[in-house]
């Protein structure tokens, strides 16, 4: 993925690439990321995402990435021996200004690993926004406990469409999304009419 940026431009948070800091394998000599930069590309494709299609896998993933930093500070980066991975991580999310995706992200991996003061600590920094707190955060929840994108509750139902809906206004501003969902519901009406056979066409 070191082909391409991780954000369109329309999205705010939009960065260069390039800013990501590369390494190369001992194992193929491949160019790759480092530990952290790893963890937060997967970080934010994932929480900038409007559908999930294996949403366990998705944070198992994380999870997996999370338990592959640094066990001790980098030297570089001038902190205590004692200081956590994931506020090693918030620092350089932060740099690349990518807090929300990374909280997201540490949040429930660390809530998985059963973690719970320091997931706790990190749900209190994301519900000082009230929307994150009353209606994003609870739909993530939802998403990655039932593991289906098929609805199985009202609430489940919502949860979905906003994460969708969030996704759509992460990556365009209104005056592009609108006319875009707009042409995607016409499109969608267009296909659905193609599929469904004219009256007496079949009898």
């Amino acid at each position: 993925d070191l082909h391409h940026n991780i954000l369109p431009k329309t999205n705010k948070k939009h960065f260069d690439a390039n800013l990501l800091n590369k390494t190369t394998s001992n194992i193929d000599a491949l160019n790759t990321l480092d530990s952290y930069d790893r963890f937060i590309h997967s970080a934010t494709h994932l929480f900038t995402e409007g559908e999930f299609k294996h949403p366990i896998r998705d944070i198992t993933d994380l999870i997996i990435l999370y338990q592959e930093l640094p066990s001790q500070e980098q030297p570089a980066l001038n902190e205590s021996q004692d200081t956590p991975n994931w506020s090693l991580l918030l620092t350089r999310a932060e740099a690349l200004g990518l807090n929300e995706y990374v909280l997201l992200a540490l949040y429930f991996v660390l809530f998985y690993l059963e973690d719970k003061d320091a997931a706790q600590q990190l749900k209190l920094q994301l519900e000082h926004n009230v929307i994150m707190a009353k209606v994003t955060l609870p739909a993530y929840e939802l998403v990655f406990r039932l593991d289906d994108t098929i609805p199985k509750n009202q609430k489940h139902s919502f949860g979905l469409f906003w994460l969708y809906m969030r996704s759509h206004l992460i990556k365009m501003p209104l005056h592009v999304l609108i006319p875009h969902i707009c042409r995607k519901f016409i499109h969608n009406m267009k296909e659905k009419f193609k599929e469904e056979p004219v009256n007496g066409a079949n009898k």
